[in-house]
């Protein structure tokens, strides 16, 4: 009894792996968003200063092109633009609204 239990238990738990294994392989990775974003952003020190607390994602987007969710809490939301020279720009929003944004390495 506690074999044919045990083989049961085996034979589903493979299944449901297998499944996991399938649905992840199709869901796209935030590294490959990242890579694929560097090939497409151009933004500099201009468009940083640009940035004014209290802006949506929707009107910063609007002057840096789409960004990459890196972190997200019940209240906060964090983001990153990245260029292919590996200069960056991270703006936090909370509540929807921009409350923090540094730099690194633009021009």
């Amino acid at each position: 009894m506690l074999a044919t239990v045990f083989c049961i238990g085996i034979t589903l738990g493979s299944g449901m792996g297998y499944g996991f294994k399938q649905a992840t392989d199709l869901m796209p990775s935030k590294s490959a968003s990242a890579v694929t974003q560097r090939e497409n952003q151009n933004f500099g020190l201009a468009e940083y200063i640009r940035l004014e607390p209290s802006m949506t994602l929707a009107q910063v987007e609007s002057i840096l092109d789409r960004g990459v969710e890196v972190e997200r809490s019940e209240t906060t939301t964090t983001y990153i633009w990245r260029n292919a020279s590996d200069s960056s720009i991270t703006v936090v929003f909370k509540n929807g609204k921009l409350t923090r944004k540094t730099q690194v390495n633009l021009k």
